[in-house]
């Protein structure tokens, strides 16, 4: 066989193989084969190339000097023609934007508008990541993520998309047998406490200017959204924030015990610092922006 031409192409795979693992067995096993078919294809591929790629010892090989020049041609090969197959792969498929978020925000805003954004945005795959604690952007986990604060978490790129209220709420069946008409008659009531990580009743108390919301009991769960259905079933007094909350004050399930009130923290559209702006970003956060003014 002229060696002047360049050999078949599907020989490379099984020597490629040995070549990186200096055995024809590991060679096989990799590339779901037998042994005897790498042994074939190294065969033919040292017949078209007229000299030994190998050196055949007991129960082992090594490259000759050729061998290691051809195993460095065969490597850039096959690397260049699987980036190459990769890349052609993700131009064809439609981008994903994975976002985090937290279960009352999916819930309550994202899930029911996930229909009116495929139309809107067909060509992009929104994925949704729901679940409480905060994901890891820096490792890339998700693409980006609606978080709940005051917008300054370090190293990540924040965008304001809605400012929030606060009030306190509890069932209208709870406040008929124990009204609250001033603070003192919290002493009456359970506090519900939804963030592990922060006490919110203590910033309440603040607010308030006194040392600790009067209460009877407390009790303490893993998410707003349990919150809200714990207070809706007249367990407890609850922190409302607005617009998540809004849905329930609206349909009359809670009630609230004071006007809103303006806080600092708010929702924001955060991901990870990018060298140029990602199309899915920039086409996400209006829409995200748009939805969540229009919550509540």
């Amino acid at each position: 066989m002229p060696r002047h031409r360049p050999p078949p192409l599907q020989l490379l795979p099984a020597f490629e193989a040995a070549s990186r693992l200096l055995s024809f067995s590991q060679a096989a096993q990799e590339l779901h084969v037998s042994p005897a078919a790498i042994s074939q294809q190294i065969r033919q591929l040292e017949q078209w190339l007229e000299t030994p790629l190998f050196n055949r010892l007991v129960r082992q090989v090594s490259l000759t000097p050729a061998g290691e020049q051809f195993a460095q041609v065969a490597s850039d090969t096959l690397r260049r023609y699987r980036e190459g197959h990769a890349k052609l792969v993700r131009s064809l498929e439609r981008p994903r934007l994975r976002l985090s978020t937290a279960p009352i925000v999916a819930h309550e805003l994202l899930i029911p508008a996930l229909g009116e954004f495929r139309l809107a945005h067909p060509h992009i795959d929104l994925q949704l990541d729901i679940r409480l604690e905060l994901v890891n952007l820096e490792q890339g986990e998700v693409d980006a993520a609606i978080r709940f604060g005051l917008g300054d978490w370090p190293g990540l790129t924040s965008r304001p998309l809605r400012d929030c209220a606060v009030t306190l709420a509890a069932a209208p069946e709870l406040l008929a047998r124990h009204p609250v008409r001033t603070l003192d008659d919290l002493a009456e009531h359970t506090l519900i406490h939804f963030r592990r990580e922060h006490d919110d009743w203590a910033l309440v108390a603040q607010a308030l200017g006194i040392e600790r919301v009067p209460h009877r009991d407390t009790l303490t769960l893993d998410s707003e959204l349990a919150a809200l259905r714990a207070a809706e079933q007249g367990l407890g007094v609850m922190i409302c924030v607005l617009p998540a909350c809004q849905g329930w004050l609206d349909k009359g399930l809670l009630t609230p015990l004071f006007p809103a009130v303006p806080i600092e923290a708010g929702y924001h559209f955060v991901f990870k610092p990018q060298p140029t702006p990602q199309p899915t970003l920039e086409v996400a956060y209006p829409w995200l922006r748009e939805r969540m003014r229009a919550w509540g």
